[in-house]
């Protein structure tokens, strides 16, 4: 009996460890949340939250930036993906108007490479209200990053506003 419940204990354990966990973007006055899948490496940032799947195939971020100063955050993102060794190939850029959980988003994505060689690179900015918006900052290594597909959409759909 005492081997069972050692071992129940440390099943609980494991399994309790392994599942997807909340973040607040930023931790110490929320504006967002977002959870991260099991299995995803995810550290907090000064302005947000990064996260890799277990395999690095893919990279994902969250950012929080003043709705006001969205160019120099997207500048800075750029300029982030160049020192990681992302090349974004501009004559690939696609750029589109939605929603992302109801609030107006703008998605840009791009070809490019990686260390790894071809890349999906991919930006979209979700404005929370009036002053707040989110930078979501996205690259995956070509048909590796398919197989992190639904993990990727549990990120997405995953991200709320506080208010």
């Amino acid at each position: 009996m005492k081997h069972f419940l050692m071992a129940a204990a440390a099943a609980l354990l494991l399994s309790t460890a392994a599942q997807a966990k909340d973040f607040n973007i930023p931790s110490e006055k929320p504006v967002a949340s977002i959870t991260m899948p099991e299995g995803w490496t995810a550290n907090e940032t000064d302005s947000g939250l990064e996260g890799t799947s277990a395999d690095s195939a893919v990279y994902f971020a969250v950012d929080i930036s003043e709705a006001a100063a969205l160019d120099k955050t997207i500048q800075e993102s750029v300029k982030f993906l160049e020192e990681q060794g992302v090349k974004i190939d501009e004559k690939t850029e696609k750029q589109k108007q939605d929603k992302l959980n109801g609030k107006d988003a703008v998605f840009v994505s791009w070809a490019g490479t990686d260390k790894d060689g071809p890349a999906t690179i991919g930006l979209a900015l979700v404005l929370l209200d009036e002053k707040n918006a989110l930078v979501l900052t996205y690259w995956g290594t070509k048909g590796e990053e398919d197989k992190h597909g639904a993990e990727i959409n549990s990120i997405v759909t995953s991200i709320k506003s506080a208010k």
